[in-house]
């Protein structure tokens, strides 16, 4: 019978038994912190010895927004085992925040992601690289830059608003004028062309029309121009094929419902 075994009976008052318990606890606790390891098959314990360690600060890799990856490297360890982790700031010196701890058997490179809202677009941050053996021991202080969130495209309205001029109120040259001025006004024609298809959706809608037939229609017209056409035609096959798969479900919705 293994060691383990022997604490299946809860209910015993006998004091030796509440010795074993709390033998069994204290097992459990150098197990959980990392101190000792047990075998089921008996009380087999080799106890972990820090030993001496130093470590390194890598450049950091992965840099966005809101994350980056902390690199560092354990170039020394006596004993059996080191725990690693990071610190990091916006001030030098000042570490705010650390990562979580990773237990290394070994030397080599660690690494660790950061990410959330402590991290700022546009922000320099200074990190380090930490041990602890028989000691504390950090590496040297590094910096990395969050990326910039990107600007707003810049639009032009003024240009559409001459083309119209010059067009001369011509049917032909109106086409080709008027959905590019709407487009840009919502930034991205997805938005409009969803909007236009949306509208006559919303009208059958409200007629309480059955919309089954058009939305399945709409979704193969949709991801036939999708699967066959570039460009442009793209973002229309979107925006209808996703309006269409909407005019469906509530088609379906209805459908139960009646």
């Amino acid at each position: 019978m293994g060691f383990f075994d022997e604490y299946k009976e809860m209910g015993s008052r006998d004091p030796s038994d509440m010795m074993k318990w709390i033998l069994f606890g204290l097992v459990i606790v150098l197990i959980i912190s990392g101190f000792a390891y047990a075998d089921y098959t008996g009380i087999t314990l080799r106890w972990i010895i820090p030993g001496n360690v130093t470590v390194e600060t890598l450049s950091a890799t992965d840099v966005g927004t809101n994350y980056a990856t902390l690199n560092g490297n354990l170039t020394k360890l006596e004993g059996g085992s080191a725990v690693v982790w990071f610190e990091y700031g916006r001030e030098k010196g000042k570490y705010t925040y650390r990562t979580e701890n990773t237990t290394l058997t070994s030397t080599g490179n660690f690494s660790q992601k950061i990410e959330g809202i402590q991290l700022m677009p546009g922000t320099t941050y200074h990190f380090r690289a930490c041990a602890s053996g028989s000691g504390t021991v950090y590496g040297d202080d590094l910096s990395f830059q969050t990326q910039d969130l990107s600007g707003f495209e810049t639009k032009n309205f003024g240009k559409h608003y001459t083309e119209l001029e010059e067009s001369g109120l011509n049917v032909t040259n109106l086409a080709d004028v008027l959905p590019k001025t709407y487009t840009d006004l919502m930034v991205d024609s997805r938005i409009f062309y969803g909007l236009f298809f949306g509208l006559i959706f919303l009208a059958m809608w409200i007629r309480q029309e059955d919309v089954t037939v058009p939305a399945l229609l709409g979704m193969i017209i949709g991801g036939a121009i999708w699967a066959l056409l570039p460009g442009e035609m793209l973002k229309v096959a979107q925006a209808l094929f996703i309006v269409a798969f909407a005019g469906l479900v509530y088609s379906l919705i209805k459908g139960r419902r009646g």
